[in-house]
């Protein structure tokens, strides 16, 4: 059990930690639980996630619960880019553990279905699988890894890497727990979520007709990010917050980033964000209405609750 628990501790999503959670005596919503749970949260979206290495069993267990109330409570948030980051920081903690402990490769690498073959201190996986789970992360590019007799080579590092990205797809299964599946206790912690330490537009003011676009840009979408930029966005901050084209450029910039997070496939680049800017200034561009962009939102986002 206690092998179990080590397990679990280091990777919460795994089998292991399903088991030991089933295993426990319900005892309700416990607050002790949730408050850790809002400490990992936090950790994971201001990216500075930790694995501290233990062997003290109720620690460690504490652990594994707090990253079910985690999951809750990310949901509950209703908010796609608080739960990609959870995932990316839990995966991100689990890797620092997997460092520690790369004798867990072989093993972890079975329960996230990765076909990953060990021989010494190289690992070895065909390419349509690497490919698939790399997606082609920093360090992962399939260019500049070694292949032998069809197989690309990994060193340990590279491994615990590609395990990395394993991860996150494991822990965002599942995610977000629909809403009306919530414990309704766990409502009352969204408010703990730093959901971004550092606001896209510092001098905002969510007030006014426009306050709608203020909350936009605190929430990522992954869609209908060109006509964003050019119909709301450029002209929002260049003629309505009265920003230099620079400014307003680096702004949606920003923004863009974080959009990607849920989705990397876009064709919105840096240049053609400066350009609407610049277009929307000489033309004197004001923003869509919140009634034309709900339409545009349609089965994307529900703008009803911005205003």
């Amino acid at each position: 059990m206690e092998e179990k628990l080590g397990f679990a501790y280091k990777y919460p999503f795994s089998e292991e930690a399903k088991e030991i959670i089933k295993a426990l005596p319900s005892q309700g919503f416990e607050e002790k639980y949730a408050l850790s749970a809002l400490e990992r949260i936090n950790e994971d979206l201001g990216k500075k996630p930790e694995f501290v290495p233990t062997s003290y069993s109720p620690l460690m267990l504490s652990r594994v619960v707090s990253y079910v109330y985690a999951r809750l409570i990310v949901s509950a948030t209703q908010n796609n880019y608080v739960v990609k980051m959870f995932a990316k920081g839990e995966a991100e903690r689990s890797a620092k553990a997997l460092t520690l402990s790369p004798e867990d490769i072989p093993h972890l690498a079975k329960e996230l279905s990765v076909e990953l073959e060990a021989s010494g201190d190289s690992y070895f996986m065909g390419v349509f699988s690497f490919l698939k789970i790399a997606k082609g992360a920093e360090g992962l590019k399939l260019y500049s890894m070694p292949l032998k007799s069809g197989n690309v080579v990994l060193n340990k590092e590279q491994a615990i890497l590609l395990l990395k990205s394993a991860m996150e797809d494991a822990i965002l299964q599942g995610l977000p727990i629909p809403k009306d599946k919530l414990p309704q206790e766990v409502f009352g912690y969204v408010k703990g979520v730093a959901i971004s330490e550092k606001p896209l537009i510092t001098n905002a003011k969510a007030s006014g007709k426009y306050a709608w676009i203020e909350k936009l840009l605190q929430t990522p979408i992954p869609d209908v990010r060109h006509r964003s930029v050019n119909l709301i966005l450029a002209p929002y901050l260049v003629n309505v917050k009265g920003l230099s084209e620079e400014e307003a450029a680096n702004i949606i910039i920003g923004y863009i980033e974080k959009c990607k997070l849920l989705n990397p496939n876009t064709k919105v680049t840096d240049s053609y964000i400066r350009y609407q800017c610049k277009y929307a200034k000489e033309h004197g561009l004001r923003p869509l209405s919140l009634e034309r962009a709900k339409e545009l939102f349609k089965g994307i986002l529900d703008l009803s609750e911005f205003s």
